[in-house]
């Protein structure tokens, strides 16, 4: 499984980065997934015995812009991979210009940071690698807000990096 880590993350981030690393981008969180309409993929995933889906209707999205949007959001784990499907509803922002430019697929692979420390050395070191913060959202789910910051990796692969 590290291997398959490895070379996923040699195909995204280039092969001079991987050898400057940090321990967290061993390990894929989820993905996230911008579709176009999400109860049809929902409704698919479903047909293929994937029952265990946790969906939300127009939700609360801001950006670190303070620009607010809104989106649906689902959560599933397809035999062992955690995956965050996206459908946006508005057209000003990162998951609308994604849809826009790739049609349905993954904008992300995420990587859990423990703390606001981190994240914020983590966003340090790779600003000196010349990966730059994109955009942070914050989404506001029933019970917690999920936070988002997405780097720029697209130009040495085709996803977004997300800490």
């Amino acid at each position: 499984m590290k291997l398959i880590s490895i070379l996923l993350l040699n195909f995204l981030l280039g092969y001079s980065y991987i050898n400057k690393l940090s321990e967290h981008f061993l390990n894929v969180d989820q993905l996230i997934w911008i579709v176009e309409d999400i109860d049809k993929v929902v409704e698919e995933w479903k047909n293929l015995g994937f029952n265990k889906v946790k969906s939300y209707d127009r939700v609360n999205t801001i950006s670190q812009s303070g620009a607010e949007f809104y989106i649906n959001i689902a959560f599933a784990n397809l035999g062992g991979a955690n995956v965050t499907w996206i459908e946006q509803l508005t057209d000003d922002n990162l998951f609308y210009e994604y849809l826009k430019s790739h049609s349905d697929g993954v904008l992300s692979l995420v990587h859990r940071i423990s703390t606001s420390r981190d994240l914020e050395d983590e966003i340090l070191r790779l600003k000196k690698l010349h990966i730059n913060p994109l955009e942070t959202i914050n989404i506001s789910i029933p019970g917690s807000t999920l936070c988002y910051t997405f780097m720029g990796t697209m130009e040495n692969g085709n996803m977004f990096l997300d800490i």
